[in-house]
């Protein structure tokens, strides 16, 4: 996208409308140089980082040192949130986590395979082997989770870890 410089250190976005009376090809970006568009106006801005641990709230095209460029407001970015519902793991990070809090790798299976009604371990059976994303809240992750034995706090400390290993 280019800006166009309309008065010292005042940008807007530059809409293919003609500069100077001049109308030029919309791709113009990508057939003159910097220097060439900045003869008529029109810049990219540079795009900086964003600082680690900060938002982008607001922003302006402004020529800072020279260079046009993308001026940040920037805020204190919210702490992540320690809700396991806010964080589907794939059935993938699910077992490793299970597995790295010293849960055999079969665990999974052995409690769906020890629910007594035919129905409802069929219908684990089914969610274990067709599910790719889980997800906190749902039935059937709690009714497993409640079958094992396995306390929410626990389930929460193994999901938090887990979902930062790699889907």
């Amino acid at each position: 996208m280019l800006y166009l410089e309309t008065t010292p250190n005042t940008f807007s976005e530059w809409t293919g409308h003609a500069i100077n009376g001049v109308l030029h090809p919309r791709n113009i970006e990508q057939l003159w140089s910097a220097a060439d568009l900045a003869k008529v106006g029109l810049y990219a801005p540079a795009t900086p980082a964003v600082p680690e641990g900060k938002i982008v709230t607001g922003q302006a095209v402004q020529r800072v040192n020279g260079a046009v460029t993308w001026v940040y407001t920037l805020a204190d970015a919210p702490p992540p949130s320690a809700d396991p519902a806010d964080y589907p793991l794939s059935m993938r990070q699910l077992r490793l986590g299970l597995f790295m809090n010293g849960y055999a790798v079969d665990f999974l299976q052995s409690v769906i395979s020890a629910i007594p009604d035919a129905t409802e371990r069929g219908m684990a059976q089914i969610w274990y082997e067709e599910t790719s994303v889980v997800e906190w809240a749902h039935p059937m992750t709690q009714s497993l989770m409640a079958a094992a034995g396995i306390s929410t706090a626990d389930a929460t400390a193994m999901w938090m870890q887990a979902k930062d290993l790699a889907a």
